[in-house]
């Protein structure tokens, strides 16, 4: 897959682990993964994270990964309770205000 992205001058950025993966068991795709940073957290480093590292450091294709993103949009991980559902989301906005407000 690298060598159709490098053939192609472009370069990508891959997700080491999906938001999901830490939702609970049975809440949709993906859910229910939180093993590979526990009881499986070797098992994962062996068998995904070591082959993809060493494949994108291959000769010729070094330059195609642009970065590695360890949690794909973890924001996402921002969930309320029954009693206040958008807790999360409310402390995300309020966050990114006060980041603007920073850089203005």
């Amino acid at each position: 897959m690298l060598r159709i992205f490098k053939s192609n001058g472009m370069q990508i950025l891959p997700s080491l682990i999906d938001f999901g993966a830490f939702y609970p068991t049975g809440s949709g795709g993906g859910s229910g993964r939180t093993s590979i940073l526990t009881s499986q957290r070797q098992i994962y480093l062996d068998s995904m994270l070591k082959p993809m590292l060493a494949v994108s450091q291959e000769k010729g294709l070094e330059d195609t990964v642009f970065a590695w993103e360890v949690v794909n949009e973890p924001m996402w991980k921002y969930r309320g309770t029954p009693d206040t559902p958008t807790h999360g989301f409310d402390r995300l906005r309020h966050d990114t205000r006060d980041h603007e407000q920073l850089h203005r």
